[in-house]
């Protein structure tokens, strides 16, 4: 049994008038965690109780475990209560873990058609609805259960599905019938924030466009999950990622290496590797990163438009591109990110532009 469960069933015994304990099978405690050890008597029916040695002890049905009280007037009222509350609260559990395996498999491997359907009709879900999946991938960086975290910290409407596949990766079903594009990017921001500062993780977001059925899920989760590795590729700093904005880097990502090598190259070679230097980049990137705008960019790197005009000359009379135009802005930044597509090869020095 689970820590969470557990957790559920002590705060179902407070509830109760009389003190009841939960055992494993053996007799030992496992609510206290530190109770003394039971001897069970070797007889439980499956309905009614046992009485043995000033206790009352009654089988869990289909777990294993036993609950047992201390003989009193309304001790046999209270443990049967207490049973029929773990039995729904473990019939619960055990149709939402059938339900997350199906789902895990939905979203990772697909189901056929049939199958969408039987999962449908089988936990009542509505096959035409348009959702989107955020892919949560998480790191830790102090004390605590990812499960937990996002249990308690990720807010579900009612067709919502939080669906946890390891120890740091989840994936929400978000129901889209009453959000617009911008409420989701809202609310995945939104989600990053509190995480992040409500854990002890780190997250990165990724999420798909909207999908009409059931059935398209997968290809959702698939976009997500694209999202998140091509967003930690191109777009580091950025902790939310999605899928309809990664056109450009989703591109990149499907080029061959030995072709973003060799372009890559054209710019980046033992000629220029005198100009490129980390200030030069830096300077590049921020220009870009501010839409060409002299004015801010030399604000942001607190210095004088001058000296941003005389490095981009500069640039423009090594390799012929001036930054200052969108196509050549766009032909250096595509260029720079080749690199990136080389995933961990080093792109061949040459001697002198291709």
């Amino acid at each position: 049994m689970d820590a969470a469960t557990l957790r559920t069933i002590q705060d179902v015994f407070a509830s109760l008038h009389t003190p009841v304990r939960l055992l494993a099978r053996s007799g030992q405690s496992l609510l206290p965690a530190d109770g003394e050890a039971f001897y069970v008597p070797e007889y439980l029916p499956e309905t009614g109780y046992v009485e043995q040695s000033g206790y009352l002890f009654a089988a869990v049905a289909g777990s294993g475990h036993v609950l047992t009280v201390r003989r009193s007037a309304a001790a046999g009222d209270t443990l049967l209560l207490a049973r029929a509350l773990v039995e729904a609260l473990l019939q619960k559990n055990a149709d939402t873990d059938s339900l997350d395996n199906a789902l895990r498999m939905l979203l990772s491997k697909g189901l056929s058609p049939a199958d969408v359907q039987a999962l449908a009709a089988e936990h009542h879900l509505p096959m035409d609805m348009p959702r989107v999946v955020l892919l949560l991938h998480m790191v830790r960086t102090g004390p605590g259960q990812a499960d937990d975290a996002l249990r308690d910290l990720v807010p579900l409407d009612e067709h919502d599905l939080l669906v946890q596949f390891d120890r740091f990766t989840a994936a929400l079903i978000k129901d889209m019938s009453n959000c617009d594009d911008e409420e989701l990017h809202e609310f995945a921001n939104a989600l990053h924030e509190t995480l992040f500062s409500e854990s002890a993780f780190r997250v990165t977001i990724g999420v798909s466009e909207p999908v009409a059925t059931l059935t398209q899920l997968h290809t959702a989760f698939l976009h997500a999950q694209q999202a998140v590795d091509v967003g930690l590729l191109f777009r580091e700093g950025e902790n939310v990622h999605f899928y309809s904005r990664l056109m450009l880097e989703r591109f990149l990502a499907a080029i061959p290496p030995e072709t973003a090598a060799h372009y890559h190259r054209l710019l980046f070679n033992a000629d220029t590797a005198p100009l490129f230097t980390d200030e030069m980049l830096d300077t590049i990137n921020m220009f870009l990163d501010k839409d060409l705008n002299l004015s801010d960019t030399a604000r942001q790197l607190y210095i004088h438009r001058n000296t941003l005009v005389y490095r981009l000359d500069k640039v423009q009379r090594t390799i012929g591109l001036d930054l200052r135009h969108f196509d050549d802005a766009m032909t250096f930044r595509i260029l720079y990110h080749m690199k990136k597509c080389l995933r961990g090869q080093t792109p061949p020095t040459v001697e002198g532009n291709n």
